[in-house]
């Protein structure tokens, strides 16, 4: 029968003394994962507080004998070292208890429970920042470490990713973490000084800075403790690229290097829909923001000519000769790996949520953006067939990519619930619209198109596939609560939209609902500024692009609720339950009717919509693309 230690901080054992003593017993089910890797760190809400509770991976059978016998276990010792550090008026996340577990006279599960804390940095983005955005924040941190170290205390996994600051103005304030391995109360010399910061990252010139300032802050010969902590420094980094090869403590900004860049190019010179144009968006505009950068196009065949794509100089296909679709396949998920070795590729990324197989073998970081996991949690929406192939290439590419970039924070959610990846590894990066949203038309070609495609003076609009998960028969049962409205819906026709169809007809409403397909692209914006009202009542989204195009056409937006669509609509414009035409007739008589509801939806709908602008969501994408080199 197993035994527990629980040891709590006095000042919360009164109010969460219970949550503490029953965490062994609900950690696998409950709380919100933040890592998970070799120990697995869950936050929970209790009380009013955030709580972090670090669950340590169950020792090999000699280290459970030993920690139970011999040496106090890591759950015990971070809180132990946590309490002496804050005594000491050092900063870590205040300490609330740690738990063991004990069985047969083996230590098995043991926990650190301390208060969550959100912090504006950590010392790992030295690794690609340049020294004129971070030196003040070296200073300031070679002063700390010379206090720790003149205070006797030697954290012995002194790395970048345990030391983490909030910023106060031009001031820094460090914390520590992973606490379990230190050594208090004996004084740290100048070569063991110099030792422990031979982890830390940076350019050689950010370390030289670090040092000299450490150097002086600790009354050390400079010129010796310079050449200490280089010789530590080379022997540290030569040793961890015998164990990950291409490792290195500083990656030169992009901006200021080239870099070849190869993506997985098949939907941007095939496909005209969504995953095309996200496709397009990020090359386009990775090439206009950062021309020095050569960025290779991995595709079987260019199904039409790009103009947009082919025109630029630092563009560059790499097609596959024999297109047959079997081959096709096999050369984008095995095959391509030799022509990304070829063409000395840094970083592949897989832009439609997946990767080839045996990536990680090539010399490419890579990197996959997912879309949405819809297929996984409404998976009626697919055949059976569609969803098999669709959560394998997915979940093997969020197991191997050195990042996954999630077009929206609902889709890191499903990434983190439906595959366990690690919160971390994950990075949310929007994408915007394309320009012709943003530049308004003339009231002559609003009516020039109106009369080509045979469309009403005044119309609400849906744009999107005609599929069941759009949910565009909503609208048209709305209508029959709104007896003068027209609506318009445009995109590709599915199976569905023969049972919009047939409920038009069989209600009356083929006078008032107008289903439209093949819309060129180029006529699609004026399409949008020249409706009343954009409606997106879609059962869910990955993010929702037409949203940030009616936004951005000055067109206020009424969408669904359950999904991501609030993320791309902003607070100010209007959602609605997704299966009850009630309450969107309601909301949309009420939008087209107060004009000061209307003129607020619009002002602010296009302030919202600047956070996705090409350049901002380009310097997010390059920013992960810096965090994998």
């Amino acid at each position: 029968m197993s035994k527990r230690r629980i040891v709590i901080n006095p000042d919360y054992e009164e109010r969460l003394g219970d949550f503490v003593r029953k965490l062994l017993d609900i950690f696998d089910e409950e709380g919100t994962i933040d890592y998970s890797g070799r120990n697995i760190i869950k936050i929970y809400e209790e009380q009013g507080l955030r709580i972090s509770v670090k669950s340590f991976k169950i020792p090999i059978l000699l280290n459970r004998y030993v920690y139970k016998h011999f040496r106090d276990s890591k759950a015990k010792r971070s809180y132990q070292y946590a309490n002496e550090l804050l005594k000491l008026g050092f900063n870590t996340p205040t300490p609330i208890a740690y738990v063991e577990e004990v069985s047969g006279g083996l230590l098995g599960r043991s926990m650190y429970v301390s208060l969550h804390e959100e912090f504006d940095g950590m010392m790992r983005e030295l690794q690609w920042q340049e020294i004129n955005q971070v030196e003040n924040l070296i200073i300031q941190f070679a002063r700390f470490t010379a206090d720790l170290h003149n205070h006797n205390v030697l954290h012995l996994d002194y790395s970048p990713g345990n030391i983490l600051y909030k910023q106060i103005g031009d001031d820094y304030k460090f914390y520590l973490v992973d606490l379990n391995r230190m050594i208090l109360n004996k004084p740290v010399d100048l070569d063991t000084g110099c030792f422990n910061l031979r982890r830390l990252w940076g350019s050689d010139e950010m370390f030289t800075i670090m040092v000299k300032e450490y150097a002086r802050c600790r009354n050390f010969n400079e010129q010796t403790c310079l050449d200490k902590s280089f010789e530590y420094r080379r022997k540290f980094w030569k040793f961890l690229r015998i164990k990950h090869p291409g490792s290195k403590p500083y990656i030169y900004p992009a901006d200021k290097r080239v870099l070849r860049i190869g993506f997985d190019a098949k939907r941007a010179t095939q496909n005209f829909t969504g995953l095309g144009n996200y496709s397009r968006f990020v090359i386009y505009n990775l090439a206009k923001y950062y021309p020095k950068n050569i960025y290779e196009l991995f595709s079987p065949k260019l199904k039409v000519k790009q103009p947009e794509l082919e025109g630029l100089p630092n563009i560059k296909f790499i097609l596959k000769k024999d297109s047959r679709s079997r081959i096709t396949f096999l050369w984008r998920s095995f095959g391509i790996k030799r022509d990304i070795k070829k063409e000395n590729i840094e970083i592949y990324h897989g832009l439609s949520n997946e990767l080839p197989f045996g990536i990680n073998k090539t010399n490419a970081k890579s990197i996959v953006t997912i879309h949405d996991l819809i297929f996984m949690k409404f998976p009626k929406f697919y055949k059976p067939i569609d969803r098999t192939i669709y959560k394998i290439k997915a979940k093997y590419a969020c197991r191997v990519a050195d990042k996954v970039i999630a077009v929206s924070e609902c889709t890191k959610r499903d990434i983190i619930h439906y595959f366990n990846t690690d919160p971390q590894k994950i990075e949310v990066v929007y994408q915007g619209c394309s320009e012709a949203f943003k530049n308004l038309v003339s009231e002559e070609q609003k009516l020039s198109v109106k009369e080509k495609y045979d469309l009403p003076a005044q119309f609400i609009l849906s744009v999107g596939s005609i599929e069941e998960r759009k949910n565009i028969l909503l609208i048209v049962k709305a209508l029959k609560y709104l007896p003068d409205v027209h609506f318009v819906a445009i995109g590709r026709f599915c199976k569905y939209a023969k049972e919009v169809q047939a409920y038009i007809e069989n209600n009356g409403l083929s006078d008032r609902v107008h289903l439209r397909r093949n819309i060129p692209k180029e006529d699609l914006p004026t399409i949008v500024q020249a409706s009343d009202l954009f409606v997106y009542p879609s059962v869910y989204e990955g993010f929702g692009i037409p949203i940030i195009e009616a936004l951005n056409s000055k067109i206020p937006v009424i969408a669904a609720t359950g999904s991501c669509l609030e993320e791309a609509g902003g607070p100010d414009s209007i959602y609605v339950n997704p299966s009850d035409e009630n309450e969107l007739a309601f909301q949309i008589n009420r939008v087209l009717t107060d004009m000061n509801l209307r003129k607020t939806m619009i002002d602010k709908g296009l302030e919202y919509v600047k956070r996705f602008t090409d350049q901002k969501c380009t310097e997010n994408m390059m920013d992960v693309y810096n965090k994998v080199l």
